[in-house]
């Protein structure tokens, strides 16, 4: 993980500050920049599921999502939404 970090902080993404309340510990925060590339790729995560799910009509997007909880639903098979 601290690799990671240290690049993250070299391309200026986050900057480290140490934890007031613990001197072992290291706080990570993003920058601006980190910030603006975190949201630009939400939007691109947005649109590309959007972009596919537009192919459906509502019908099958309503059903898509109830087959979808039925698979991460639980093992037994009950359902716990309609």
């Amino acid at each position: 993980m601290t690799s990671k970090v240290d690049a993250a902080e070299r391309d200026g993404y986050v900057v480290r500050h140490p934890d007031p309340s613990d001197r072992r510990a290291t706080l990570v925060e993003l920058t601006g920049r980190g910030r603006a590339v975190l949201a630009r790729v939400g939007d691109l995560r947005a649109s590309g599921a959007g972009g596919l799910l537009e192919r459906l009509d509502p019908a099958e997007q309503h059903e898509l999502v109830r087959l979808l909880r039925r698979v991460a639903g639980p093992a037994d098979g009950s359902v716990t939404h309609p």
